[in-house]
């Protein structure tokens, strides 16, 4: 064996000795840089679920806050039943049902404003239509009063006569006094007035 062959046999050897340690080299590195992996990734997921679980925590918490409670509704007024007139929800105010098989006239009373505090006759009432020959204003007026004598307004102008014609005076009626709000934005009150040819419920 010659020098050369020697040689070349020592270099191969040694390149191979090399290789080898440089892969194992290698491996040890690529195994260090795992653990370190694994090493950080490990608290991550630690902290992760520590998130997680104190989120979980949190919202029972939360879910448990009183809410303010909503106020109870107030339930509205029971309305006073009526007898001779109907009454929607709207404060529309028409006569019975039955007054639509009997004829009757119906009007607004005149001048119910000027009468004062009617609030002891509000609602509905049987009520009296008189003449009042004596009037200073008008000789034909026809007095609409409740059966106590109080007087609550007139029989329109324009209705005297047919009021007359349809019924003799003095004769009964059915009326109705409420409140309504004018345009002042103050409550004013008010009164129907319904004249029936035969009495209620005949």
């Amino acid at each position: 064996m010659n020098l050369l062959t020697i040689t070349f046999l020592i270099l191969a050897v040694a390149w191979l000795f090399l290789y080898f340690v440089g892969w194992l080299m290698k491996q040890q590195t690529e195994d260090m840089r795992r653990k370190a992996g694994n090493v950080v990734a490990e608290p991550a997921e630690d902290n992760a679920k520590k998130a997680i679980e104190e989120k979980q925590e949190e919202q029972p918490e939360e879910q448990h806050e009183e809410k303010p409670k909503p106020k109870p509704r107030q339930k509205p007024k029971a309305r006073k039943k009526l007898k001779y007139f109907y009454k929607n929800d709207k404060g529309n105010v028409w006569p019975a049902e039955y007054w639509h098989m009997n004829n009757y006239i119906d009007f607004k009373v005149a001048g119910v404003n000027f009468r004062g505090d009617l609030s002891a006759y509000t609602g509905e009432f049987m009520g009296r239509l008189i003449d009042e020959p004596d009037n200073e204003y008008d000789p034909n007026a026809i007095r609409v009063e409740h059966q106590d004598g109080m007087l609550i307004g007139y029989v329109p102008k324009d209705m005297t006569q047919k009021v007359r014609e349809f019924k003799a005076t003095p004769c009964d009626c059915y009326v109705y006094v409420g409140k309504l709000k004018g345009k002042d934005g103050e409550r004013h009150f008010f009164a129907l007035c319904y004249v029936t040819e035969r009495p209620f419920g005949e």
